[in-house]
């Protein structure tokens, strides 16, 4: 009987796991408002991306990862920014570097996406405000703020920057 019961756990479990790596969840993660990324963001930029390098992973040995200090888990990497349009707060030139981690909440950036970031300083380091809100991808003349809320969607740059400017008092 004790048998019986542990392949029928056996066999619950491996069925979950499959359900789950087979349908992976798809929420959709909404941050705030504009008017509250553009408070929370120091530095608002529009630009391009020109390369990413990996800068860090998880040590096989021990579990924690080798860079950055402090971190939990995952990949890192940074995006070097070609700075085209400053929309809010002050760049020390016309090259950042952002970086993010491979989870699936942080903001994805590669070579040659054309973006407009929300941007805070964390630890000595350049982030996006609110991970993946924190990135807008532009294809073109239209911007893609699909995870702020009430922006939630695709629309003309030009427009998306006249917001912001409104809010940020220009």
């Amino acid at each position: 009987m004790f048998r019986e019961k542990r392949s029928q756990i056996g066999a619950a479990i491996l069925t979950t796991f499959v359900i789950l790596t087979a349908f992976p969840l798809s929420a959709k993660i909404i941050v705030g408002p504009l008017s509250e990324m553009v408070k929370e963001a120091e530095l608002i930029v529009v630009g391009e991306v020109v390369a990413t390098q990996k800068i860090g992973e998880l040590d096989s040995r021990t579990k924690y990862p080798t860079l950055p200090e402090g971190a939990i888990h995952f990949k890192y990497f940074k995006a070097t920014l070609k700075v085209k349009k400053v929309l809010k707060g002050l760049s020390p030139t016309d090259t950042l570097y952002v970086d993010y981690e491979s989870t699936s909440t942080d903001a994805k950036f590669y070579s040659g996406q054309e973006v407009l970031v929300f941007l805070e300083s964390r630890d000595g380091r350049l982030k996006t405000v609110a991970g993946l809100g924190g990135l807008v991808e532009i294809k073109g003349k239209m911007a893609g703020p699909i995870f702020i809320s009430e922006e939630a969607q695709e629309q003309e740059l030009e427009r998306f920057v006249d917001k912001i400017n409104l809010l940020v008092g220009r």
